[in-house]
């Protein structure tokens, strides 16, 4: 089924209807956010996954969601990223856009330890 988790409480009427936790979005050294990809890293590594890989995640300036417009926060969230670089790189990988580049791709060797 899943948990919901977020970074801060919602609302009545807000979306998600349903909210499992509360996590802050940001570990206790980082200095700003690096969306909601960074925060999902940040769950998945609290909760104790070896092994995380980015789907959907490119961090890449010229694309930001459909709406078409220029992603006006890519630079303080991409730096936000390469801050945390140490503490993310060995349990995580991407498959696309700026986020391979810093991290990698999941090989083979990498999934099997």
């Amino acid at each position: 089924v899943g948990c919901v988790v977020a970074h801060r409480q919602f609302a009545t009427g807000e979306t998600p209807a349903r909210l499992d936790e509360v996590r802050q979005y940001r570990w206790p050294d980082q200095t700003r956010s690096g969306s909601s990809g960074l925060f999902a890293v940040k769950v998945a590594m609290d909760v104790g996954v070896k092994r995380i890989i980015l789907c959907g995640v490119p961090m890449t300036a010229s694309i930001h969601r459909d709406d078409g417009k220029p992603w006006v926060h890519y630079n303080s969230f991409t730096k936000a990223w390469s801050d945390m670089l140490w503490r993310i790189s060995p349990t995580t990988r991407s498959m696309s856009g700026w986020t391979r580049q810093i991290l990698g791709h999941p090989e083979f060797e990498w999934l099997r330890n």
